[in-house]
């Protein structure tokens, strides 16, 4: 109650307008926010498609409209999950191993209390997949199983200059433990030891997602040894930032090698990846997600480094998006669109960014959006012309030849009397 009474006081005090310099001229598309009541209050409207391909990279040049005359300010928001992450020095306890059967190593984090839901670990090895459990007590003589299907992995190509890794355990639950012991599995190999670790504690937030199937097609390479993976999303414009990439079958590991790029001719290495699927009496795990920075880019090539195995058959491709929205406050008794597609507009300046933190956002009402629209009163700008030396190329050079002839000329007279 006490956060809707801050929200009216500062919804009163700051105007719901913005009056920026908005020219209805300079935007190509709109889209109208569809109110299916007539209530006040603050609304929020979800990106799609549409928007992501022709509204620039940064959102720079979304705008909203009340009554196609007067310009609201808005929140952009992104469904990027929350994390404050906090990790701990930990002292390492009997660290030892079994010949052919685990590796253990106990950590003291000194107090018990202390709340951690995740280890990271640091190793000297490479080249394995190992199972992990985690056990958790008080005073080293009772302990709990806090997690038994964990794995850590590490993918190693030092020829190919290629590593792939993950050595972080996540607890599905926090724990209060003092001593924490983690098995790692032999599994009839050498030995992983832990070389250092660190607790940590990691509060999330619930990311937002959008996800969505690709189009793909799949190309064997013999002379790289691998398999060339074009997924198309359509359209440029659409962030991507993970990709789930399933393939048939068991007991394989590859190592996968991400570009992106508008044209097939012209694609940037992104990052480096790995998926695994063992399904063994000592073993079973898998990944299939391959995690880079977010891209905008229509085509996603995965080269799988396949080296002297059989190539894998790949069933399909996901692609996830981070959600965006705006969220603005609105009258229902009021027309709303949201204008997009200006390559000029810089991002607008709010006074709702100053005071967001105290709306009750919580209770924003989600609302639809039509189809893209295309804005009537748009003037395309005109092209500049190019200056005459660059439409004519050759005009220059003429000049200066025939100004060499006519000198030429001047000067043969000259000699001939």
């Amino acid at each position: 109650m006490k956060k809707i009474l801050i929200t009216g006081m500062f919804l009163s005090i700051f105007p719901l307008v913005a009056h920026g310099a908005f020219n209805i001229s300079e935007w190509t598309y709109y889209k109208d926010v569809e109110f299916s009541d007539t209530e006040n209050g603050l609304i929020k409207v979800g990106f799609d498609d549409e928007i992501f391909s022709q509204s620039n990279e940064n959102f720079s040049d979304i705008r909203i409209m009340e009554n196609a005359n007067r310009e609201v300010p808005f929140k952009l928001f992104s469904g990027n999950s929350g994390i404050t992450d906090e990790t701990y020095s930990v002292k390492m306890i009997d660290n030892s191993y079994v010949a052919d059967q685990y590796s253990s190593v106990i950590l003291d984090l000194g107090v018990d209390g202390k709340l951690t839901n995740g280890l990271i670990l640091t190793t000297d090895s490479q080249n394995y997949q190992r199972s992990v459990i985690v056990y958790g007590s008080s005073d080293m003589k009772n302990w709990n199983v806090i997690k038994d299907n964990a794995y850590i992995y590490d993918y190693t190509d030092v020829k190919g200059n290629f590593k792939a890794s993950n050595n972080t355990i996540q607890f599905s639950e926090e724990v209060s433990f003092r001593y924490l012991k983690v098995e790692i599995a032999g599994q009839g190999e050498s030995p992983v030891r832990a070389t250092s670790a660190r607790a940590k504690h990691s509060v999330k937030q619930k990311m937002q997602e959008l996800k969505r199937k690709v189009s793909f097609s799949v190309q064997d390479n013999s002379q790289r040894k691998s398999t060339e993976i074009i997924a198309d999303l359509g359209v440029s414009g659409i962030p991507v930032n993970r990709l789930d990439l399933r393939a048939e079958g068991s007991n394989f590991n590859r190592g996968v090698i991400i570009y992106s790029g508008n044209n097939l001719d012209n694609l940037k290495k992104v990052a480096q990846d790995y998926i695994f699927n063992y399904e063994t009496a000592k073993f079973s795990g898998e990944n299939s997600e391959l995690n880079f920075p977010e891209i905008t880019d229509r085509y996603i090539k995965l080269e799988v480094l396949n080296k002297d195995n059989e190539s894998l058959n790949f069933i399909s491709i996901t692609a996830y998006s981070v959600y965006r929205e705006v969220i603005f406050q609105a009258s229902g008794s009021e027309k709303y669109r949201i204008y997009y597609g200006n390559k000029e507009a810089e991002y607008p300046q709010y006074d709702i960014e100053k005071y967001f933190q105290y709306l009750d956002v919580e209770n924003a009402k989600l609302i639809g959006l039509s189809a893209q629209k295309e804005n009537q009163s748009f003037i395309p700008k005109e092209v500049p012309k190019k200056p005459i030396s660059e439409r004519i190329p050759y005009l220059l050079s003429s000049i200066l030849i025939l100004s060499s002839l006519a000198l030429l000329f001047i000067v043969y007279r000259f000699l001939r009397k």
